[in-house]
């Protein structure tokens, strides 16, 4: 072999080495600082809206928005942390957007719900640069919960008096004995979509359009369903159904 051939297949293999090495790193998950940036960098564009409703933001553009937008995410933090107050965005999911074939970006697709317009809202962010690539809305479309909002569900269901009253009779006509502590019942929040086939009423058949919590209980000892669906609307901490299952259920 030639140094001339030599060199060429060596540079060949370089070449080949740095394509792959690039398109691992764009497949590679999002670490915790890409996903805090990213996330970050779409609640400042939700909070600070600009006048367009997609295409990109400019570096520029989000940093002299970055000042104005602190002070709300600032405030939207402290009133998520007080009891019962609901802020406007919540952050869902942030993951990684999958790289088209040869394209070494590492992309975000970043999701924020908004209570106040039952939107579910889509950010698409340049991890490197922290821009705002794309932007879109939808309605009807209901990602599981997070951890903060089954919480707060299941914190609204344990605070209202008439919940907790069909809870503990519930429970009674089930175990036999007397509920004395509601914190004592095993439950799992999950999000509920309404379904007219399966006969959903009153202020829970808008669930979907709306976003709503449904919480399955259990009693503690044996794990016995409880017979009853309670379900909450996240946008104001509501309980608006606590219907008992009179047949299979229609648990989502």
């Amino acid at each position: 072999m030639t140094n001339t051939t030599a060199a060429v297949s060596l540079l060949a293999a370089l070449l080949l080495a740095t394509t792959a090495s690039a398109q691992q790193h764009a497949t590679r998950a999002l670490n915790s600082d890409e996903v805090s940036r990213s996330a970050r960098a779409a609640m400042i564009d939700v909070d600070t809206p600009v006048s367009t409703t997609s295409g990109a933001t400019s570096p520029s553009q989000n940093s002299s928005r970055l000042n104005v937008s602190r002070r709300a995410l600032s405030t939207a933090s402290q009133s998520s942390a007080n009891a019962g107050s609901v802020p406007r965005h919540h952050m869902l999911l942030t993951e990684r957007r999958p790289a088209t074939k040869g394209d070494s970006k590492r992309l975000a697709d970043v999701y924020i719900y908004d209570y106040r317009a039952e939107t579910l809202i889509h950010r698409i962010v340049d991890t490197n640069t922290d821009q705002v690539l794309f932007r879109s809305s939808s309605r009807g479309q209901q990602l599981p919960l997070t951890a903060n909002e089954s919480e707060r569900a299941v914190a609204a269901l344990f605070a209202d008096p008439l919940a907790r009253n069909a809870v503990s009779a519930a429970h009674r006509r089930i175990t036999g004995s007397r509920l004395d502590d509601l914190s004592t019942v095993l439950h799992k929040a999950v999000v509920f979509v309404a379904d007219a086939a399966m006969g959903t009423r009153g202020d829970s058949a808008s669930c979907g359009a709306v976003r709503c919590a449904q919480i399955l209980l259990y009693t503690a000892g044996e794990q016995i369903a409880i017979d009853l669906r309670p379900v909450v609307r996240l946008a104001d901490n509501k309980v608006i159904a606590v219907d008992q299952i009179v047949s299979t259920g229609h648990g989502h």
